[in-house]
């Protein structure tokens, strides 16, 4: 799936309170895909934001942050793992 890098990264942006930053429990440092949302929480907040996807998953969040956040790219692909 193709998606414009700067609308990811916006949308990431806004949930990114969400993400723990100790990983006590390591999933809550994750963003996740469901298909039609990407939500994170830290057992304190939640935050949903709307974000049509043709993949479920989670990835690191501090991880795709920071790649989102050096990239040059206009356009970023994400393909399902193995």
């Amino acid at each position: 799936m193709r998606i414009n890098r700067m609308q990811l990264l916006a949308v990431l942006k806004n949930i990114e309170p969400a993400l723990a930053s100790k990983p006590i429990i390591e999933e809550l440092t994750f963003v996740w895909f469901t298909g039609q949302y990407v939500y994170a929480y830290n057992d304190v907040i939640g935050i949903v934001s709307p974000l049509p996807t043709e993949f479920t998953g989670s990835m690191k969040g501090n991880l795709i942050l920071a790649m989102l956040d050096k990239s040059r790219a206009r356009e970023i692909e994400i393909l399902p793992g193995d």
